[in-house]
């Protein structure tokens, strides 16, 4: 067991954090969560501020991940994934503290030749929109923090906030056809197994800084993943694959970006379960508020 330590956690009222709130022993670790409304990323001299509470781990769990909405404020999406970026970076560095930071499988254009081996750490990033390209710029710098570990994670759902489940749940409950893209794949990622893997890196005073793939071992398509939530929740509703031409977005997204998690097991020593194994008791939840 490490010493307790001081943790600073940005984006508050995210999923990951809410997990946080709910993984983390009373009393193991001191943890801050800290919301816009009190510090927002962007303000460099908010988040430099900081450094009077003098943090020994600082996770970045906020984020512009409206990914269409991004095509359009793409200034406001890069202010946050960029900028705000460099600022924890820079808190940082002031407080000579290592800083986690939560990416996305979207720095990928889905598009390799060998469907059958999934994306690792190593492989060419192309990001096909705006979400995915301030993500991106977002890792390098972090990486470039003193101990800066980036995890990325794929379609991250959970009991709070806005998620696929509890849209398709909710949609499930209306009294209109059911149609769910079956043409782009990812990992579906709990939100609380994914706080896991935070804790584990804090807890090993981030031993392995770096880029890692943080993400189910299990993959999925969109429909798939919204087949087995209606399974699980007992409803009996018809959910028709499309093709992602029958129901244009904005923005572009990556048709097969799973990614291995190989090396975050290797080093760290943790992987997260498959999809399906996470998401019975998020339904559960939800299914009985």
């Amino acid at each position: 067991m490490s010493l307790s330590k001081k943790v600073l956690v940005f984006g508050s009222s995210g999923q990951l954090a809410s997990a946080l709130r709910n993984t983390v022993t009373t009393g193991e670790h001191v943890m801050r969560f800290v919301g816009r409304s009190e510090v927002d990323i962007t303000n460099e001299a908010g988040v430099v501020g900081l450094a009077s509470w003098k943090p020994d781990v600082i996770v970045n769990a906020a984020a512009y991940t409206a990914v269409d909405a991004a095509e359009a404020e793409a200034a406001r999406a890069n202010a946050v994934n960029v900028d705000g970026v460099a600022n924890l970076v820079t808190l940082g560095q002031t407080v000579e503290a290592p800083l986690i930071h939560v990416s996305t499988d979207y720095v990928f254009d889905g598009l390799r030749l060998d469907r059958d081996r999934w994306y690792a750490e190593e492989d060419r990033t192309n990001p096909l929109n705006v979400y995915g390209a301030s993500k991106l710029e977002g890792e390098i710098l972090a990486l470039q923090s003193d101990r800066g570990t980036v995890l990325r994670t794929s379609f991250v759902y959970s009991a709070t906030g806005g998620n696929f489940v509890k849209t398709i749940l909710r949609l499930a409950g209306q009294d209109l056809p059911l149609r769910v893209v079956d043409d782009q794949r990812g990992c579906p990622t709990s939100a609380f197994q994914l706080a896991e893997v935070v804790n584990r890196v804090i807890e090993t005073d981030v031993a392995v800084p770096g880029l890692f793939h943080a993400a189910s071992v299990a993959g999925a398509s969109w429909w798939e993943f919204a087949t087995h939530i209606l399974e699980l929740a007992g409803i009996d509703k018809e959910i028709e694959p499309i093709p992602t031409s029958e129901f244009p977005l904005p923005a572009k997204r990556p048709e097969d970006a799973r990614m291995s998690s190989a090396k975050l097991a290797d080093q760290y020593g943790i992987e997260i379960a498959d999809w399906r194994e996470g998401l019975v008791p998020v339904v559960r939840e939800l299914c009985n508020e």
